[in-house]
């Protein structure tokens, strides 16, 4: 999921109260909060108490929390660099002390933390310090990660995030750390490594350096850590980015909120990339905020976080809820009404604004008003059976109704799936089989190809549909080259567009009032191979589409898009032409 990988740095964890509402506004999914004692000498009841407030307003925003541990959890925060002159008992001790506090901190908060960030930035050290040592990194690592696991199992540790800089990509550091550690021999005391972009200081020429520039790095960075880990590489699933900014200041307002978009995307997009957090709600040193000041004043917010917003609200867009789950020990589908598939995303409720309150509240008014029928109807001699009977009808109902659980997944073994056509997921979210055939043609009629639909939510209007063959729910026998029986459905000609299509292309099959925003969607993501690298590279706001999918389209003629290829644009014509 997209939208659930994106978040920002909130700071302190004592500033969170003040600056959950506004991460939550902009659509921040992750929130980074840093814990320290500051002048407090012990993690007290007190400390904990403020860290679990901190903790609680995130999570009643929805928000997964990113809790860093490092040396401000400890009185000396700076005491173990290598060049402070620390030996190595006292460097044990310090440890000792860091992975206590640790614990004691998870054990208060942990059913409100997502993950866990460990040592970030080892490889930079603090400000008149040099970097840690990777030996002592990987020591602080063991000791913190092993500390957390006991103490809140189910948050995931995040290893750093190490520094990569524009003269350091942290991969040495990285090899190093992993080989004092023996993880490569040794389960890894992490499930994900950090790390923290600081790339193209002055912003990069245009999208694509920096596209390439944040691939790049991660790539490298990942693939460094899966040779270094060897055998145990499969301990360790993902990177998540804890750190990602540009200075205003040099870069300038319009390419900070440029790079933000376009990282994002890029990012997102990576399979290996847990998440991607932008370095600062507001300014922390340097101008790299949303906001230009620390009070969050609409008026210092910067153009970096109308992007943060917008491609929050195009992440919804094509962050699809889940609606099925699949039996890993067989072919069945196992659908899930809301209640269940809250159980393993809340997305869903997010987009459509719903709490489990609401639910609660719609099911007891059902019963209600359910019982209230009964007992309008049941006013006869035949209560009592009548009363039996429905009684055996609503434990029928149920057990039909009521999803099984999915079977446990073995932890060794082979996990079958399978990925569902338009059609068995039409028929899994409980679509009757008759209207399948013309929710298929509906869909088709007016997004165009169903084969490969960018992932989004859509609606179509059976009505629109014109008739096909019945008793056919997956509409995969049907008759004719083009899948549909021409004896019933006649076949829709493609219909003529005067756009600039050029070429003679003839566009794609699409309803009467012309090529839509979605066509348009559609057809980028499909000549892109799957992603939305062309659309912007042709200089069209993927935000605006996305949010007008069935407006008519008005941007510019694709023949005349001098940012693609020849080959690029030939490419998006033919899936226009091609149609459904």
């Amino acid at each position: 999921m997209v939208i659930d990988r994106i978040g920002v740095d909130l700071g302190p964890s004592t500033a969170a109260a003040a600056r959950v509402a506004a991460a939550a506004a902009i659509g921040a999914r992750v929130v980074r909060l840093r814990f320290a004692l500051d002048q407090r000498r012990v993690v007290d009841d007190a400390f904990l108490a403020d860290a679990r407030a901190a903790v609680e307003a995130a999570h009643a925003a929805r928000m997964r929390v990113l809790a860093v541990i490092d040396g401000a959890l400890t009185v000396a925060p700076d005491a173990l660099a290598d060049d402070a002159g620390v030996d190595a008992l006292v460097a044990a001790a310090w440890i000792e002390e860091l992975a206590e506090h640790a614990a004691l901190l998870a054990r208060a908060i942990g059913d409100r933390v997502a993950a866990w960030e460990v040592m970030p930035a080892p490889n930079e050290g603090l400000v008149g310090r040099g970097p840690l040592a990777p030996a002592r990194w990987a020591a602080v690592l063991d000791a913190v990660g092993r500390a957390l696991r006991d103490a809140a199992p189910n948050g995931r540790i995040v290893a750093g995030g190490l520094v990569s800089s524009a003269d350091d990509d942290a991969v040495d550091y990285l090899r190093a750390a992993i080989d004092a550690g023996r993880w490569s021999v040794g389960t890894p005391p992490f499930d994900a490594i950090g790390l923290r972009l600081r790339l193209l200081p002055d912003g990069g020429v245009d999208e694509a350096a920096v596209r390439a520039a944040v691939a790049e790095r991660t790539g490298r960075a990942w693939r460094a850590a899966v040779a270094a880990l060897g055998r145990h590489a499969s301990d360790v699933d993902a990177l998540w980015v804890t750190g990602l900014g540009w200075d205003a200041e040099t870069t300038g307002d319009a390419v900070q909120a440029r790079n933000l978009w376009t990282a994002f995307d890029t990012l997102t997009a990576d399979p290996h990339v847990g998440a991607v957090i932008w370095a600062a709600l507001a300014d922390d040193g340097a101008a790299n905020g949303l906001f230009s000041a620390v009070d969050l004043d609409p008026a210092t917010a910067r153009p970096s976080w109308k992007a943060f917003s917008d491609f929050a609200q195009y992440a919804r867009q094509i962050s699809p809820a889940p609606s099925i789950l699949f039996d890993p020990n067989g072919p069945a589908m196992l659908g899930l009404d809301d209640d269940a598939a809250d159980g393993v995303l809340e997305e869903d409720r997010v987009v459509r604004g719903d709490s489990l309150a609401d639910d609660v509240a719609d099911d007891a008014t059902d019963d209600a008003a359910d019982d209230r029928a009964d007992n309008a109807a049941d006013n006869g001699p035949d209560n009592a059976a009548d009363d039996a009977a429905d009684d055996q009808a609503d434990a029928a109902a149920a057990r039909v109704d009521t999803p099984a659980p999915p079977p446990a997944i073995p932890p060794h073994g082979a996990i079958r799936f399978r990925v569902p056509t338009v059609g068995e997921l039409l028929a899994a979210s409980g679509v009757p089989a008759g209207d399948i055939p013309r929710a298929l043609d509906a869909v088709e009629l007016r997004y165009g190809s169903r084969d490969w639909l960018p992932p989004g939510e859509y609606a179509v209007d059976l009505g629109a549909a014109p008739a096909v063959r019945a008793g056919d729910p997956m509409g995969a026998e049907r008759g004719g080259p083009d899948g549909r029986d021409p004896a019933v459905a006649p076949a829709r000609e493609p219909v003529s567009l005067d756009m600039g299509l050029g070429g003679g292309i003839a566009a794609a099959r699409v309803s009467a009032g012309g090529l839509t925003n979605q066509h348009v969607l559609t057809a980028f993501y499909r000549a892109g191979g799957g992603s939305w690298a062309l659309l912007q590279r042709a200089g069209l706001d993927l935000a605006d589409l996305v949010s007008q999918r069935d407006e008519s389209y008005r941007g510019a003629a694709v023949a005349s898009m001098g940012a693609l290829s020849a080959e690029e644009r030939s490419a998006v014509l033919g899936e226009l032409g091609a149609g459904a």
